[in-house]
């Protein structure tokens, strides 16, 4: 029995011919186009999203953020046709981000083109007006 090798280069319906038999498989092609925000805490816990198309193919999915030097794994929390949401994981210092991959079921696709800032997190030096007026309304109800 011979079997076929099939390449599958874009999207779109193929054949793969095994034992005589020909299945007809699906296969998308996951896209992304851009994220929000831009920029989060070193401390992590930002919500990030992803814009794209097939976003919900595969069933094993992971973001990562990275550049030459730090990878930032991206926990995601949810995902649909147009959307992949995840929160950051916390870094050690401030890195900007210039590449996103979202690898699904081993296969990655690459965003390059967009970027996101880990930075300081932000420090409260001082709160205006230091007093506030506190108002007490007691309300009576009949019944």
């Amino acid at each position: 029995m011979d079997s076929a090798q099939c390449v599958f280069p874009t999207a779109g319906t193929y054949c793969l011919a095994y034992c005589l038999r020909v299945i007809a498989l699906l296969f998308k092609m996951v896209q992304m186009s851009d994220f929000r925000p831009s920029r989060g805490p070193v401390s992590g816990g930002s919500t990030v999203t992803v814009s794209g198309y097939h976003l919900d193919a595969g069933s094993e999915t992971q973001l990562v953020l990275a550049n030459e030097t730090m990878n930032v794994v991206c926990d995601v929390i949810s995902r649909s046709f147009y959307s992949v949401v995840c929160l950051t994981a916390s870094v050690s210092q401030p890195f900007l981000a210039d590449v996103l991959n979202l690898t699904v079921d081993n296969s990655v696709v690459i965003l390059k083109g967009h970027t996101f800032s880990f930075a300081p997190d932000p420090v409260i030096e001082s709160i205006f007006p230091e007093r506030g007026i506190f108002r007490l309304v007691h309300a009576l109800f009949l019944v």
